[in-house]
C-alpha cells in the first residue's frame, strides 16, 4: 500500500516519511486510530516505505520486489498477528488464518473487526489474541531477517490480546532483538494494557474530514460529488462505513425502511409489531446491526438539525428528509441525550456480542416511554 493511497493524513505521512529518511524507526509504535481512520492503511503504507529498494522523497517506487512482496503481504520479513475464533484445537494462532487474512486485507486494507469475523464466517464470536500467539510472535522475532535488513511484526487489534499474552509480550516490545520493528495498529488504547502502551511510540491518527472521506469516494469510486459529501457526513469520520454506504446504496435504503418503521411501531405502542420487527433485526448479521444503529444516530442528530433550522447542515434528501421533517418534533432538547445514548450503548453492546433480541427488545421499550413523553409534551 503506498502513502498516496491512504485517505487524508497529509501531515503524517510526511512526517513518517521523514523519520525514515532520517533513520529514526522505533522499534515499537502504535498507530492510534478510530475505526475507519485508515491506521492499518497507513501502518501497511509505512512499512512499504520502510522496505522500499527505490525510496522517492514522497513515496515508496511500488515496482520493486520488495514493494510487490509487501502489496502481497507475502515478503517474508513482514509477520502478522491478529484475532483468531479458536475451535476446538483450530483457532489458537494467526498462522492458520493467514490466507484468509492476506485476502481480506489486500481486499481492504480499512477493514474493522466486525468484518474480519464476518470474513472468517463467525461473526457472533469475539476473536482473542492468544497466550500460544504471544509465543508464536516471539520465537519468530528471535530468528534471523530472511533478507537480511528488518524484521518487522504488525499486531492488528491489540485490544483483543488477554492479560497473560500481554505481559506475555511485555519483555519483547521493550527490547526487541536487533533490527526488529513491532507495530501496533489499535482502534482503542483504553482496552490496552498500560504497560504496552508506555513501552510504544504512539502515532495518533486523526479522525478523518467529511472533505477528505468525499474526495476518497469520488476518486475510489467515481461517486457524483453531492452524494459523496452525504455519505461522508453520515459515516461520521469513518471512511470504511462511507465506503461501504457507497458500495450499498440499496442497504442504506434498508436501513430507513427499518427505522422508519421501528418508530411508527414503537409510537403506536404495537407491542406485536414491535416484537416481529425485533425477530426481523435479530436475523440479520452484527456487522449490519450495526450499520444500522449507526444509521439511526446519524438520522437522529439529523432530526436535532432540523429542530434548529441548521438547514446547511442537513445532508439527507428524498422519503427520508420527509419522515425527518414529521419526526423531528419528537427529538427535542429534553430527550435529544436520552436517545443518543441509548443508540451509543447499543452499538457499543453490538461490538461486545449482546444478544440482538434482547437489546433490541429493551431498546424499542425504551422508546416507547421516549416518545410517549414527546408526545404528551407535543399535546399541552
Amino acid at each position: 500500500m503506498l502513502f498516496k493511497e491512504v485517505i487524508g493524513h497529509k501531515e503524517l505521512k510526511a512526517s513518517l516519511i521523514q523519520s525514515i529518511i532520517d533513520g529514526r524507526i522505533s522499534h515499537a509504535q502504535l498507530f492510534l486510530g478510530s475505526e475507519g481512520s485508515g491506521n492499518l492503511a497507513l501502518a501497511l503504507a509505512y512499512i512499504q516505505y520502510i522496505y522500499c529498494e527505490n525510496k522517492g522523497k514522497q513515496d515508496a517506487c511500488g515496482v520493486c520486489p520488495s514493494c510487490r512482496k509487501i502489496q502481497q503481504l507475502s515478503h517474508p520479513d513482514l509477520h502478522f498477528s491478529f484475532p483468531v475464533i479458536k475451535s476446538g484445537k483450530e483457532g489458537e494462532t494467526a498462522d492458520e488464518f493467514i490466507a484468509e487474512f492476506r485476502k481480506a486485507i489486500i481486499e481492504d486494507p480499512y477493514i474493522n473487526l466486525l468484518n474480519w469475523y464476518e470474513y472468517l464466517g463467525n461473526q457472533n464470536k469475539q476473536g482473542i489474541i492468544s497466550v500460544k500467539e504471544s509465543n508464536h510472535i516471539i520465537k519468530k522475532l528471535s530468528l534471523k531477517s530472511f533478507e537480511g535488513g528488518f524484521k518487522c511484526y504488525l499486531i492488528w487489534m491489540p485490544e483483543n490480546l488477554n492479560s497473560a499474552a500481554a505481559n506475555k509480550l511485555l519483555k519483547t516490545i521493550e527490547e526487541p532483538p536487533d533490527k526488529t520493528i513491532i507495530i501496533l495498529v489499535a482502534n482503542d488504547s483504553e482496552q490496552i494494557i498500560p504497560t504496552i502502551l508506555s513501552r510504544t511510540q504512539l502515532v495518533k491518527l486523526a479522525r478523518l474530514s467529511n472533505v477528505e472521506i468525499a474526495e476518497g469516494l469520488i476518486e475510489a469510486f467515481e461517486t457524483e460529488k453531492q452524494l459523496a459529501e452525504n455519505l461522508a457526513a453520515m459515516s461520521e469520520g469513518n471512511y470504511f462505513q462511507a465506503r461501504n454506504l457507497a458500495l450499498n446504496a440499496g442497504e442504506n435504503n434498508e436501513n430507513f425502511v427499518f427505522f422508519r418503521d421501528w418508530m411508527r411501531l414503537c409510537f403506536k405502542k404495537n407491542i406485536k409489531g414491535v416484537s416481529n420487527w425485533v425477530d426481523d433485526i435479530s436475523k440479520i448479521g452484527r456487522a449490519q446491526q450495526k450499520d444500522f444503529l449507526k444509521f439511526a444516530l446519524h438520522l437522529l442528530r439529523q432530526c436535532a438539525l432540523s429542530n434548529y433550522n441548521v438547514e446547511g447542515l442537513i445532508t439527507i434528501k428524498g422519503d427520508e428528509r420527509v419522515f425527518m421533517q414529521n419526526f423531528a418534533p419528537y427529538i427535542n432538547h429534553l430527550n435529544f441525550e436520552d436517545y443518543i445514548t441509548l443508540f451509543s450503548e447499543a452499538q457499543s453492546h453490538i461490538d461486545r456480542n449482546a444478544n440482538a433480541k434482547i437489546l433490541f427488545t429493551d431498546l424499542s421499550y425504551q422508546l416507547l416511554v421516549l416518545l410517549k413523553a414527546a408526545s404528551d409534551q407535543l399535546k399541552k
